[in-house]
């Protein structure tokens, strides 16, 4: 089986980590193989339930977690949910708002969590 994830470019070496090591992390830790691309295409390969777990680290990492906190995805024990904001709360300045008070002041909050 095989999955594109699409991630941003300015997170491609944020998943390719340094020499590659995130990736080869990855393709270790689920027994998968990964493609990327310069455009933010991200192909994974292997097992369908191994790529349904690479599938969430590598969304993950693109969506700005730090690769060791992503890596926790690849178990049973956590899962990945992306709320679409824009589905829950109306406007932009609300956005803005619960964006705020989920990060907290320095982060204080997004650490807890």
């Amino acid at each position: 089986m095989t999955e594109i994830v699409k991630i941003p470019a300015e997170r491609i070496k944020a998943v390719r980590g340094e020499n590659d090591s995130i990736k080869k992390l990855i393709e270790r830790k689920c027994s998968v193989t990964l493609t990327i691309d310069e455009e933010g295409d991200v192909e994974i390969g292997g097992d369908p339930t191994e790529v349904f777990f690479a599938k969430d680290i590598v969304k993950a990492i693109g969506r700005g977690f730090e690769p060791r906190d992503a890596m926790r995805l690849g178990g049973h024990d956590y899962n990945l949910y992306i709320i679409q904001l824009k589905e829950v709360v109306g406007s932009d300045k609300a956005i803005s708002r619960v964006k705020s008070r989920v990060i907290g002041t320095k982060g204080k909050i997004k650490k807890e969590i």
